[in-house]
């Protein structure tokens, strides 16, 4: 057997595995078939029969045939935990993932990292299924002009994330818009905004009350970025 039609197999039968309930009386192969077409994988109700005989095998299945049609399902207490990811979770965060990262901290995202490859990975082994080419259909675009994402350090926006994660104090070297000169900040800060593809943290300056935007995609706006102590919102 070629070795991408293998892994087809393979894949096709580890998602099946996670279809089977745990209890009688199970799901039929036209439910079961039903759930893979949903899944992403176009199969014959005689290639699910075979898929379910070849599982039963090695994997403590049971077929309910009491009546029919007949259910599968797991021995009790033998279901395995099949680590996996269904066609809908990895279209949703195949989507998501470009407008959570500038907004969720860096150490949230790492968390994360496995979730998106394998969403990327389950997609790509599904090429030429129209479910699957979903993601490339649809695009986000916001009202008025479009512009190009200007670009962002990651280690600055990992620093205001870690900042604004950890109310801590930011030490930072601003440049205004129109200024050719830096201005040494303490900031305190207060939120993150996404605005269409730029991003501003949201702060109050040394001891002044009144939050302004501090953009974090122009060049050079931070050009020193680092936390200082802890602080309490509205003293320090």
């Amino acid at each position: 057997m070629p070795r991408a039609a293998k892994e087809s197999t393979v894949a096709r039968q580890w998602e099946l595995m996670r279809l089977i309930p745990s209890h009688s009386p199970g799901k039929t192969v036209r439910q079961l078939r039903e759930a893979l077409e949903t899944a992403g994988y176009e199969v014959t109700k005689r290639t699910v029969e075979r898929d379910l005989a070849d599982l039963a095998g090695g994997f403590p299945l049971q077929c309910n045939t009491i009546s029919k049609p007949y259910g599968w399902y797991w021995e009790a207490g033998a279901q395995l935990e099949i680590r996996g990811m269904d066609l809908n979770e990895a279209l949703s965060l195949g989507l998501l993932e470009e407008i959570l990262r500038p907004l969720v901290p860096s150490s949230f995202v790492r968390g994360l990292e496995g979730r998106f490859a394998l969403a990327r990975q389950k997609l790509a082994s599904l090429e030429g299924n129209e479910r699957a080419q979903w993601s490339e259909r649809v695009r986000y675009v916001p009202p008025g002009q479009t512009f190009l994402p200007p670009s962002v350090l990651p280690s600055l926006l990992h620093e205001v994330q870690e900042a604004l994660l950890h109310s801590r104090k930011l030490r930072v070297s601003y440049r205004s818009a129109g200024t050719d000169s830096d201005k040494e900040l303490e900031l305190h800060p207060l939120a993150l905004l996404q605005q269409g593809v730029r991003t501003y943290l949201v702060a109050t300056a040394f001891d002044y009350e009144k939050p302004l935007l501090y953009a974090l995609h122009r060049d050079g706006p931070f050009l020193m970025a680092e936390p200082t102590e802890n602080f309490v919102k509205g003293r320090d």
